[in-house]
């Protein structure tokens, strides 16, 4: 059976780099595409790091288990220092904040290093969204 296709271009080329955005947010109804468009806007080169939230991620434990698998061979470093970090975050005033400058220091080591992350709507907890807000404001300009 021979499965279609429908290539996404305008889209792609909107999410592809070198674009000069620091966040894209592709927002639509279910069905319409988004999902589609960021797995065929990846990077040839491996520069990329896909992660489709699954709907069981209620806890910042699992959203960053599974962003740091994410990441792979991208940063390396990320997965190995993890559990200290998740510790270190819990038992911080500003968890999001902690969770965002150790994210940081590994994304900086990486060098240039898009993240693409689908499904956000799965991570319900509130301290989710907390890190993802922190990471992008802790994101350099350029």
């Amino acid at each position: 059976m021979r499965r279609w296709r429908i290539h996404r271009e305008r889209i792609v080329a909107r999410l592809h780099p070198p674009a000069a955005q620091r966040v894209t947010l592709v927002v639509a109804s279910a069905g319409y595409g988004k999902s589609t468009a960021l797995r065929q806007s990846l990077d040839a080169t491996g520069r990329d790091a896909f992660y489709a939230v699954p709907p069981d991620v209620t806890t910042l434990l699992a959203f960053l288990r599974g962003l740091t698998d994410a990441l792979g061979a991208n940063v390396p470093g990320a997965h190995l220092s993890f559990a200290i970090a998740y510790e270190r975050a819990i038992q911080s005033p500003s968890p999001a904040g902690e969770v965002a400058r150790w994210l940081g220091e590994h994304l900086r080591e990486a060098g240039k290093l898009r993240i693409l992350i689908d499904d956000l709507h799965n991570a319900r907890a509130p301290e989710i969204a907390a890190v993802v807000h922190a990471c992008i404001d802790a994101a350099p300009a350029d």
